[in-house]
């Protein structure tokens, strides 16, 4: 019995040495295999850098346990965005869509499927219902590119506490104001599984 447990202690021993050796033992969580390697989303993070293509992210309402996914992992078209406790679809990359005449950066979110297995995306994109315009219209996910189309484009405006307003493409046209709409949750305050993400009028905080 003396025997295996000392055994047991240069073994561990052992394993922390060669994790400290390892040269991805100090890199974060948003580093992976094929993919630049980046800061997650610290503090002092995005700030270094103009553009945010390639990121991949982890996003959540400020204060909230539960991130978002996709109902089902995203591998069916039109399956809803919701908050969710442990899902393997609560990886996001954003691909930066912004052209020469935009004076934001605009970006496609796609949800990244096993990411840890596979590192690859399941190529789903997020996307408004129906493309609407209208004020708590889901958001989903969808196969295929992003297609210029406004449902499909999201900005993330950092706030001073590190937290940002994310907002889409859509402007809704038939108000006086062409009230634009923010990323929210359908029920506000309820940290829950199967909250459905929406767009609204009134913006939430997101931690990424």
């Amino acid at each position: 019995m003396t025997e295996h447990h000392a055994i047991s202690r240069r073994a561990f021993t052992l394993g922390l040495g060669l994790a400290a050796l390892s040269p991805f033992a100090s890199l974060p969580e948003t580093a992976g295999l094929g993919l630049p390697v980046r800061a997650a989303f610290a503090e002092d993070a995005a700030t270094a850098s103009v553009s945010l293509d390639n990121f991949v992210i982890r996003l959540r309402p400020a204060g909230y346990f539960r991130t978002a996914s996709v109902n089902q992992d995203g591998n069916v078209r039109g399956n809803v965005c919701h908050l969710f406790n442990d899902d393997t679809s609560s990886k996001l990359i954003l691909e930066n869509v912004t052209t020469k005449n935009d004076d934001t950066n605009w970006y496609a979110i796609r949800t990244l499927l096993n990411f840890e297995e596979h590192k690859k995306t399941g190529y789903s994109i997020w996307s408004v219902d129906d493309d609407s315009d209208k004020d708590g219209k889901v958001i989903h996910v969808w196969g295929g590119e992003y297609d210029n189309k406004p449902s499909r484009a999201f900005a993330f405006e950092r706030q001073s506490n590190g937290t940002y307003i994310i907002r889409d493409r859509t402007v809704e046209k038939e108000t006086e104001k062409k009230d634009i709409k923010y990323l929210a949750i359908e029920s506000n305050g309820k940290d829950q599984d199967n909250n459905k993400i929406c767009h609204k009028s009134k913006s939430i905080p997101w931690e990424l």
